[in-house]
């Protein structure tokens, strides 16, 4: 590959109307900010280097373009909507669930154990006739209270981020360990026994999701639960999977049917790993025939080469574009998202939420307020290139704390698994 840029095109195209969106819907009279807005105003994150990303917008829909080529120069503008006159803010709004609290151990928390943690409350939004209603009915009036007491530039949805169950590169991690998984099988297809690439889901996996949509029927009908309006679902095999034992079978309104939109940008970090590299647009539809793909949503995967590797700002910055996305098309109040859990982590960095790692085939409540504003001046350019994975062809290393330490002094390189 040559060090010039090697640019690839892609255009966000608005959501279909099938599927519980209602349409863009424009934010007027927001408030104008002073200056242009410096790459610090990511919600809580300090994204001062974004990912390699040259943006321009209209209303609808977002352009974008990311370098394939290891070397390529990454320039980024702050991402922003409506022509590039409004950036969006987005703010956690903790003290709702229990995952917002730092008592909660991620690793240990069992969302269907704790009514997807939402931590019982009264509300403002409470009447002496409610006392009848479930937690969820509450929170759910609460939620419509909320979007019809804010200003024109305010909006609140509750996101519910879910991860996929187990895959088979998940399982292989655990056999072989971090060091040798990340220095040397996660660039391998599979191994004599199993694929890898664009894993599938395991047993384990397949019975994750079942849980989940068990506990979901279970909310449907016990805690009367909006369930959501609108769902968006990684492209990659085990969210597809996931999302589609998840939610099939289950009780919704005729005006949200489960027909979810195929979202590039809410994959897992792209990365050298074979697992992370999504099967074609064909064999997906083949799939799942009656699901939607994003307008531009090309045949092949232009995002995964083997060599390079998105930096944490660099995912951050990609999942800014992506919620600007969902919240600036989508009339939804109720989101679901499938996706995985470096895009989870990155996810709720973009809201300020803080850090809370999903366990495979568990899901997190976010509530989140989206704030727009109008930038006064141009968006602030920052310049980051993509990171080479460098990794032990050799075999599996010696150890890989910090870098890969291959066996017989045997340097780490970049390159594919085929050269």
């Amino acid at each position: 590959m040559s060090g010039t840029a090697c640019y690839m095109k892609k255009t966000l195209g608005k959501p279909t109307t099938n599927n519980g969106i209602r349409g863009a819907r424009k934010i007027k009279d927001a408030p104008v900010s002073s200056s242009s807005v410096s790459s610090s105003t990511i919600s809580s994150v300090a994204v001062s280097s974004s990912v390699g990303v040259s943006v321009s917008t209209t209303k609808a829909p977002t352009t974008f373009s990311i370098p394939t080529a290891s070397t390529a120069p990454s320039t980024a503008s702050l991402p922003t909507v409506d022509k590039g006159t409004e950036y969006i803010n987005y703010t956690n709004v903790g003290g709702y669930f229990l995952q917002d609290l730092d008592t909660t151990v991620p690793s240990t928390f069992d969302y269907t154990a704790n009514n997807f943690g939402l931590i019982n409350q009264t509300y403002e939004s409470d009447k002496k006739s409610d006392g009848a209603r479930t937690q969820w009915q509450r929170f759910n009036k609460y939620l419509k209270y909320l979007n019809s007491k804010a200003p024109k530039h305010v909006e609140y949805k509750l996101l519910f981020i879910g991860r996929h169950g187990e895959g088979y590169h998940n399982a292989a991690q655990t056999y072989y360990g971090t060091p040798a998984w990340n220095c040397y099988w996660s660039q391998q297809t599979g191994n004599s026994t199993v694929s890898w690439q664009d894993a599938d889901l395991t047993a384990n996996g397949v019975a994750q999701a079942l849980k989940a949509n068990a506990f979901w029927a279970q909310e449907i009908s016990q805690q009367q639960i909006q369930p959501p309006e609108s769902y968006y679902v990684s492209p990659l095999t085990r969210c597809l999977k996931t999302a589609n034992l998840t939610f099939s079978g289950l009780t919704l309104p005729s005006s949200s049917p489960f027909i979810p939109t195929i979202k590039e940008l809410i994959r897992e970090g792209i990365s050298t790993h074979t697992c992370d590299h999504r099967s074609n647009k064909t064999y997906i539809s083949n799939l799942f025939p009656t699901w939607k793909f994003e307008k531009t949503f090309t045949e092949n995967d232009e995002f995964w080469n083997g060599i390079t590797e998105e930096s944490s700002s660099a995912q951050d910055y990609r999942s800014k574009i992506a919620l600007d996305d969902i919240f600036y098309n989508d009339d939804a109040s109720v989101v679901s998202i499938t996706t995985h859990s470096g895009e989870t982590s990155s996810l709720l960095r973009v809201l300020g939420h803080r850090a809370f790692s999903l366990v495979t085939g568990a899901v997190i409540p976010v509530l989140v307020k989206a704030e727009t504003i109008k930038v006064a001046q141009g968006a602030t350019t920052t310049t980051v290139p993509w990171d080479a994975g460098a990794w032990c062809t050799n075999g599996p290393p010696l150890a890989s704390n910090t870098a890969c330490v291959c066996s017989n002094g045997v340097a780490p390189v970049a390159t594919t698994a085929s050269g």
